[in-house]
């Protein structure tokens, strides 16, 4: 529904005026009598007319004196003011837009809303029938022309086809239009037969899209790529940025830089620049780079290459690729036979003729009968059974008789020795008889002249596999066999150690026992620290008397005895006089001189190692002469051995 609003102020009509044939159309949004004569300027001088002298056809609305039919009415529509006849004339003429009319307030209507969207289109384009004729009679012409302009252009194309020809290159070029010549009528025809109803297309250049190749310019040597749909140069052409020219072919000279050899060929640009083939995989035939040839193929015996693979020959009598006399095809190349003691995988690829078989997937002989002859290159019956014979191979010697090729000579294996029965026997082992075999080599035993078996020399014992040198104090062991027995080692808890009593110890040379009122003294030298037993007597004899005494004083474990205190250094020097404490002067040592002597001895008669002298004592005496130590002075000096006494230090043996 479309609303309809009075405008606020207009003065009424006081008489209504009847017009009949007055009608509320809507065109172009606006609402206008039937006069069709109606002025520009009436519709811009015009009012809005009051809504007592619209009449709406249908009865829906009515004029003053009438029954309300509407619903939209709520009151009576109050008496109009009438107008002069001059209004009325203009009111004629009146055209009212509904964008310009306005409901009074005082109206006992209500306003209606539209249901659709004003058109604000035709507030500035007044479609009429004149309008619409004039843009179809501008289509129909503009499709006249290009219909008449593409009938000329399929004319001058098919006019083409009417030229006689004897060869396609009497056939129109200027336009490179696909033109050929039909021989068999003589007249120019499309490559398509299709496109002669149209006329030629003209071909299309480098890089432009294409269908099928005749759609490319034969001329500039163009064909159609149905993967890119592009026209690209012909099979064995490249693009130079203008044209299509031919790639070098084989023997031409290239530029490794920018190359152009035709790679359809094979060809590569090489050092040398020059276009070749890849000789390594490839070779010239006449035309192409052709992969080298393989079993059974036809190959060219005078010609280098001959076209065989590189693991073929070419045979002259037949002419073809086989495989040389020493190698065998295995399906893909040719493989050397295999010789002996080499990986094979049947006897079939073992050297033929020698009697080789696959086993364990080496070629060897058969070893119970058979062994391989270098010189010979084969396998060779029977096998060696002289001692020291030359061999070549393991198998080359008899083996039921222990030999073996060691160096180059059959001979017998390791703790083995030949027997006058020809034939190879065990050496003897530990505690074995050494008469008639051999004591068991590499192993340090002996054949004891005593016993006539095969034992350790002294000081070794024997692990069971060989002879090894004792351990000392502290070292690994399994039994008492390992250790130095003699210096009083034994096994305790996989140690050697001095555990045959508990007051046992080790001296750093050997197993001592004190006794237990004598002391223990414990070496201050730090690189070779040692333990000494002393007993220190606090009783003043002469040297001869304490020499006596000393040897009574204790027994060892070991069944040996003690003795006066023999210095065997410079450091035992130093212990002795730190034991003996300042509270002594001097006591004696071990050590005496014999009559018109200048070497020193110990009081059991063996040598006296150096010892420090203190200052003035003489190099020779011309009597006996026995030592004492000046505790204070830490020296050795000489002295009576009658006459003096003092007191003295014993050692443990």
């Amino acid at each position: 529904m479309t609303s309809v609003q009075p405008v606020e102020n207009i003065p009424l009509r006081t008489n209504p005026v009847d017009r009949s044939g007055s009608l509320l159309r809507f065109n172009s949004a606006r609402i206008s009598p039937e006069t069709k004569d109606n002025s520009l300027s009436d519709l811009i001088d015009s009012r809005p007319l009051s809504p007592t002298h619209i009449r709406f056809e249908g009865g829906i609305f009515q004029t003053e004196g009438s029954t309300p039919q509407s619903p939209l009415i709520k009151n009576r529509i109050p008496p109009t003011k009438h107008l002069s006849p001059i209004e009325e004339t203009n009111d004629t003429n009146r055209i009212v837009k509904i964008s310009e009319y306005c409901t009074p307030k005082d109206t006992p209507f209500e306003p209606i809303i539209p249901n659709r969207p004003t058109k604000k289109l035709h507030r500035y384009i007044l479609v009429t029938p004149r309008t619409i004729f004039s843009l179809t009679l501008f289509s129909i012409i503009s499709i006249a022309v290009v219909l008449i302009g593409f009938g000329i252009a399929i004319s001058h194309r098919r006019s083409q086809l009417d030229s006689r020809c004897l060869s396609i290159s009497y056939c129109p070029r200027n336009a490179s239009y696909t033109l050929l010549c039909n021989i068999t009528n003589e007249y120019c025809g499309c490559y398509n037969t299709n496109d002669e109803l149209m006329g030629c297309m003209k071909q299309r250049r480098y890089g432009n899209g294409c269908y099928r190749s005749q759609e490319c310019s034969s001329y500039e040597n163009l064909q159609c790529n149905t993967s890119t749909y592009q026209c690209q140069c012909l099979d064995h052409y490249y693009y130079n940025g203008s044209s299509c020219i031919p790639m070098l072919t084989y023997g031409e000279m290239c530029s490794i830089v920018n190359d152009t050899c035709d790679y359809l060929l094979h060809l590569t640009c090489l050092i040398g620049d020059i276009c070749t083939c890849d000789t390594s995989i490839t070779f010239w035939n006449g035309q192409y780079c052709e992969y080298y040839r393989s079993v059974n193929n036809p190959c060219d015996p005078y010609k280098i290459p001959s076209g065989c693979s590189m693991t073929f020959i070419c045979d002259n009598s037949t002419a073809t690729c086989q495989c040389s006399l020493s190698a065998y095809f295995n399906g893909e190349a040719c493989l050397t036979y295999s010789s002996y003691l080499e990986p094979c995988y049947d006897t079939s690829s073992c050297l033929p003729d020698t009697f080789l078989v696959c086993s364990w997937g080496l070629c060897q002989c058969d070893d119970i009968y058979f062994y391989w002859s270098k010189t010979n290159l084969t396998c060779t019956y029977p096998k060696k059974i002289e001692y020291n014979s030359s061999c070549d191979y393991q198998t080359g010697c008899e083996s039921d008789f222990g030999l073996r090729c060691i160096d180059g000579h059959c001979l017998c294996e390791v703790n083995s020795y030949w027997t006058p029965g020809n034939y190879c026997d065990f050496q003897s082992q530990y505690n074995e008889q050494c008469l008639t075999a051999p004591c068991m080599a590499n192993t340090e035993l002996l054949c004891s002249t005593n016993t006539s078996m095969c034992t350790c020399s002294k000081y070794y014992y024997w692990d069971g596999f060989v002879c090894q040198h004792e351990r000392s104090y502290l070292s690994y062991c399994l039994n008492d066999n390992w250790c130095r027995m003699d210096l009083g080692l034994r096994c305790r808890n996989f140690t050697c150690t001095c555990s045959l009593c508990t007051t046992c110890f080790w001296d750093g040379v050997r197993c001592r026992d004190c006794p237990t009122s004598w002391q223990l003294v414990t070496s201050t030298d730090t690189i070779q620290p040692r333990i000494y037993c002393y007993l220190k007597v606090d009783s003043y004899v002469n040297w001869n008397e304490s020499l006596a005494i000393c040897p009574t004083l204790a027994t060892s474990y070991f069944s040996g005895s003690s003795h006066l205190i023999y210095i065997d250094d410079l450091q035992e020097l130093q212990d002795v006089s730190i034991f003996a404490t300042n509270d002594y002067y001097d006591i004696f040592i071990g050590h005496t001189n014999r009559f018109n002597y200048t070497q020193w001895f110990l009081s059991n008669g063996t040598t006296s190692p150096p010892v420090k002298w203190c200052t003035g004592v003489g190099a020779s005496f011309p009597s006996t002469t026995c030592t004492r130590l000046l505790i204070s002075s830490v020296c050795v000096t000489d002295i009576a051995c009658y006459g003096w006494t003092s007191r003295y230090i014993c050692e443990l043996d």
